[in-house]
């Protein structure tokens, strides 16, 4: 585990489990620096800076920067509650079943809600019902954005992102999640006459596939281990039920690491071989991390920030002659399988591909295969770059891709 990210992990610790810092905790100016970087890559630097000013251990300049990530997390979940409120009331108003999912659960869970930033509110309705559940919303002012495999998306004029789910079932579903998945409903608790809570069984598993998704395709980042955490230690867990879910689901073995990984984090439990790998492996979630670190030499390790949610489609890298091999997952083994391609390589969304058959693959296998140390968490552009990164506008967004 670098330095870096022990600290940072000590840090969040210390902020969602009240584990004491280890006495003598002194940081320089260039620790913190990169501390607040890499904290502010994975949406957490409010937790962090609100341990640093607790513990008195950052002033001037970085404690002014973590002291605006506080009131910026606090300004954005107020801002949500405000329109979640709004939704909940629409929705019951039309007489229309839902479901909140994700953030909107599991901030409650926290030792404030503020703590648990979100970059949408995610709201399960039965398929049937969809239709109406959008009438409703854009009758309280939210605009229709478009339609994906398992949702559609909304904004309200405040900019609040709302995905109305009418399915859990999302592309790049991994391993045997969906046979759990299409059983969302079955079994949620009736809290109020129209909001329902899914058993605390399915929602863990929910949350482990989705992790387990974004760890395979891109990078899932800190947060979900934390929500982990809170799942496991602050709620009472329906453990033999998760356990069936789990196994029926085929993702046992990930949860067991990511639990794992949650416990030497944040419950003082030593490391072992299996949370040693998962800091070093080359591949998702370790790419988040170890982004913002220096080398040996003390030059920051080349980069590629990719916006998976605003990406603009048919920017193009490298050409011909470029020739590339990495680890795909192989959907008919369910296991990784080693894949060549070649150049011109072009973004489509989450996806690189190659322009001679227009095959598409996870952008961070084909990013990573070239060289680069890929940041997928969309939550926040970093700002400062240590070298030129280039930078392709489009109607869609923008990507991104260089050195750092």
């Amino acid at each position: 585990m670098t330095e870096t990210v022990k600290l940072m992990t000590d840090l969040l610790a210390f902020e969602i489990a009240g584990k004491p810092l280890d006495s003598g905790c002194i940081m320089s100016d260039d620790q913190l620096k990169i501390l607040y970087k890499m904290s502010r890559a994975h949406d957490v630097a409010h937790l962090v800076g609100d341990a640093l000013i607790k513990n008195n251990l950052v002033s001037g300049e970085y404690k002014e920067k973590f002291s605006k990530c506080v009131i910026a997390a606090v300004f954005r979940y107020e801002k949500q509650r405000y329109e979640y409120e709004r939704i909940k009331k629409a929705l019951a108003e039309s007489k229309i079943k839902f479901m909140p999912l994700k953030g909107s659960v599991i901030r409650n869970m926290y030792p404030e809600p503020w703590m648990r930033t979100s970059c949408d509110i995610d709201i399960l309705v039965e398929k049937s019902s969809l239709d109406a559940a959008k009438k409703a919303v854009q009758a309280i002012g939210f605009e229709y954005k478009g339609m994906g495999s398992h949702d559609i998306s909304l904004f309200s004029a405040s900019g609040v992102h709302l995905e109305l789910h009418y399915s859990l079932i999302e592309d790049e579903v991994v391993s045997k999640a969906d046979k759990v998945l299409k059983d969302a409903w079955e079994g949620a608790e009736n809290c109020s006459q129209f909001e329902y809570r899914m058993t605390d069984a399915m929602f863990y598993f929910y949350h482990i596939a989705h992790m387990a998704k974004h760890f395979l395709i891109g990078g899932c980042g800190v947060r979900p281990f934390i929500d982990i955490y809170m799942l496991k230690c602050v709620c009472s867990p329906d453990q033999k039920g998760r356990e069936e879910l789990l196994r029926k689901g085929g993702l046992i073995e990930f949860a067991e690491g990511a639990e794992q990984l949650t416990d030497v984090w944040f419950c003082g439990k030593a490391p072992t071989k299996l949370t040693d790998s998962i800091h070093v492996e080359i591949g998702r979630m370790p790419q988040v991390l170890l982004d913002f670190e220096p080398d040996a030499e003390g030059k920051l390790m080349q980069g590629a920030e990719y916006d998976w949610g605003n990406a603009q489609y048919g920017a193009s890298f490298g050409d011909e002659s470029m020739e590339l091999t990495f680890i795909n997952w192989n959907k008919e083994t369910n296991a990784p399988a080693t894949v060549t391609e070649k150049g011109p390589f072009q973004f489509g969304g989450t996806y690189i591909g190659d322009y001679t058959d227009e095959t598409y693959y996870p952008a961070c296998y084909v990013l990573g295969s070239a060289g680069y140390s890929l940041f997928t968490w969309h939550a926040s552009y970093m700002k400062e770059h240590s070298a030129t990164v280039q930078v392709v506008n489009g109607d869609e967004g923008e990507t991104r891709f260089g050195d750092y």
